[in-house]
């Protein structure tokens, strides 16, 4: 007989309710909106790193709902937020599935800093208050391969990411995002915060000068060595955003 019962618990089911309920309620207080935008669109993203599913009517599955909301607010919508299916290829493991369930949000005039501190707001509602440390991408690979991100050379970066068993290094972006999501992993703190990306892992974020480099104004939060949320203070110079693309699709 095929096997026919779900593999979710009513336990899990119950608990995706409240949790979903807590995510309605936290935004509407706020007065963020709710939308929805297309899961099929006529074509995928730039980003590189993340494989679309294409179907036989030569559509895309949309692997976040990013450019379709972007659409809305560059035709003048508020604050607005989505909870969607997305879909990724070649994402498969004990923490990925191809198909999952993204919440995504933008907010009007917020950088950040502000972005950090209503995501920390929202997640301790959903799991309960707790400390949260705080640590640049240059702390945290310095301390963990002693390897200056901002400054080294790319062969530097390449020998790094091959010691930690990256065989194929395809470029200094590949071997860097390799090494920090080998360094998020080892993390002893249970809720992360992790700032200060090189530019290299801009994507759609401004960059800011600092002290002495320039880097990516976006962070991740970490709980527990996984990525459960990132966010951009994001790029608006459509020159820049052109460029970026046009790397992209190379």
């Amino acid at each position: 007989m095929i096997p026919w019962r779900p593999s979710c618990s009513l336990e899990n089911l119950l608990e995706r309710g409240r949790v979903l309920g807590v995510i309605r309620d936290f935004f509407r207080k706020k007065n963020v909106l709710e939308v929805q935008t297309s899961i099929l669109a006529h074509y995928g993203v730039t980003e590189p790193t993340i494989a679309s599913f294409k179907t036989n009517s030569g559509h895309y599955l949309q692997t976040s709902p990013e450019f379709q909301m972007k659409r809305l607010m560059a035709a003048g919508a508020p604050s607005i937020y989505q909870i969607c299916p997305a879909f990724r290829q070649g994402e498969e493991g004990r923490s990925h599935n191809p198909e999952f369930v993204i919440l995504e949000w933008y907010r009007l005039g917020f950088d950040s800093r502000q972005l950090i501190v209503e995501v920390t707001e929202l997640v301790d509602l959903i799991l309960g208050g707790c400390d949260y440390q705080y640590c640049t991408v240059g702390q945290l690979l310095e301390t963990e391969f002693d390897l200056d991100v901002y400054g080294d050379s790319d062969l530097r970066v390449a020998e790094v990411a091959r010691d930690q068993g990256l065989d194929n290094v395809t470029g200094r972006s590949d071997g860097v995002d390799f090494l920090i999501a080998n360094a998020l992993q080892r993390l002893p703190f249970e809720r992360v915060f992790v700032t200060e990306f090189p530019v290299d892992q801009a994507a759609l974020a401004k960059t800011q000068q600092l002290e002495k480099n320039v880097v990516a104004d976006r962070f991740e939060l970490v709980i527990k060595g996984v990525e459960i949320a990132n966010g951009y203070h994001e790029l608006t110079d459509a020159d820049e955003l052109q460029r970026r693309m046009d790397i992209d699709n190379r």
